[in-house]
């Protein structure tokens, strides 16, 4: 694992190499980066209430991840939904 950031911009990634069995004689090569990109909580509700989701909550991550690492606060899911359209 390497990772990285961009403070100014609130951006950081982790680039990611596997090695995965590949049979009996040999192993495969996978690369992967995770970006991730910091918004505020305004930023996220504003951007869903214009792409038409009308109800919105929000949610404590902590409880859902294993890692000592996610603290309260650290991380937080959002759940999005959109009225049903009148027949």
């Amino acid at each position: 694992m390497r990772n990285g950031n961009d403070a100014r911009n609130d951006h950081a990634w982790c680039d990611l190499e596997w090695f995965i069995r590949s049979g009996r004689s040999g192993w495969k090569r996978r690369h992967e980066r995770v970006d991730e990109v910091c918004w505020s909580a305004k930023e996220i509700r504003t951007i869903l209430k214009e792409a038409g989701f009308d109800r919105v909550r929000a949610r404590d991550a902590a409880p859902y991840f294993k890692n000592p690492l996610i603290t309260p606060g650290c991380r937080t899911l959002y759940l999005a939904q959109k009225a049903l359209p009148m027949r």
